[in-house]
């Protein structure tokens, strides 16, 4: 991104890419349904390669201003790739605030699995409640998302990360244990569609708030040469999570109450949470101060 627009722009830019996403979460599968329904199956699939075309022709009219590489090191890194690779291992564990968030990534991927696997389980099988609710409460959940996002393209460039990533983790931990006691048996279809929506609400919010800062501060503070790398590097170990915990999941929701396992999750996520924004703060703060020492140094030079 940083190589579309200039540093002061990612924000609003990562935003707005986020907000398109979950825009396209919310409306898609009723625009595909209607589409196969009136085209039918072979032109469904004409209709879906022109798609992609389109958004080919969208990316080659993209102007990218990337650093030009000194041949010599063109050289290297083209015949010594898994070096450069292990390079950004070596960084991502040197920044100890990247590796902090992270690591929170990793643990909520793990237990946002309670939600991706017992929320369908708990409102269809166990309440009875309908695919119908199922998918109020789905779709709520991705305007939450779309909200955050347009939040953030609206709101100046954010200068205290940690604090912000902070507020939005504690904030998912309580949506989900909260929506533990939203799912206990013997609650009105109408009570758990309009609190269970306002609890995925806020909790799709804060998740916006997780996500896309997360992505700006890579964009901003990783090297040109290793973004790349420790992007995927990022993305991969977090998403490696997420079919661990729903293979976890899938067995604890056939043992335990389903309300019992959004309210315990909650509980060890809402721990971990205030355990990782603490030290997450502590090194913001240091490294805001060894930037204010340098630029002392470099004026008094």
């Amino acid at each position: 991104m940083h190589e579309l627009v200039n540093d002061a722009h990612i924000q609003r830019l990562s935003s707005l890419t986020q907000s398109a996403t979950s825009f396209a979460t919310i409306f898609s599968p009723l625009v595909a349904t209607s589409f196969y329904a009136i085209l039918g199956f072979k032109m469904f699939i004409e209709f879906s390669i022109a798609a992609n075309l389109v958004t080919l022709l969208i990316l080659l009219s993209m102007t990218f201003h990337d650093q030009p590489i000194a041949s010599a090191s063109r050289n290297e890194n083209d015949g010594n790739q898994w070096a450069h690779f292990k390079i950004g291992l070596r960084y991502i564990i040197a920044n100890r605030f990247l590796k902090y968030v992270m690591s929170g990534g990793v643990f909520l991927n793990l237990m946002i699995s309670a939600l991706n696997v017992g929320m369908p389980f708990m409102v269809v099988h166990q309440l009875h409640a309908g695919a119908v609710t199922l998918g109020i409460l789905n779709s709520v959940y991705a305007v939450g998302v779309l909200m955050g996002n347009l939040l953030l393209a609206l709101l100046p460039p954010l200068k205290q990360l940690a604090k912000t990533l902070a507020l939005a983790f504690v904030l998912v931990a309580v949506t989900l244990m909260a929506f533990g006691f939203v799912m206990i048996p013997g609650l009105s279809k109408g009570t758990l569609q309009i609190v269970g929506g306002a609890i995925l609400l806020v909790s799709g919010i804060a998740l916006a708030f997780l996500n896309t800062p997360m992505g700006i501060y890579i964009q901003k503070a990783v090297p040109t040469a290793l973004l790349g790398r420790v992007s995927a590097t990022v993305m991969s170990i977090n998403m490696a999570s997420l079919p661990i915990g729903v293979m976890i999941y899938t067995v604890i929701f056939q043992v335990f109450p389903s309300w019992v396992n959004f309210t315990v999750s909650g509980i060890i996520l809402l721990g971990f949470a205030l355990f990782l924004s603490r030290l997450m703060i502590l090194e913001e703060d240091r490294q805001n101060r060894e930037t204010q020492s340098e630029l002392v140094k470099g004026t008094n030079s």
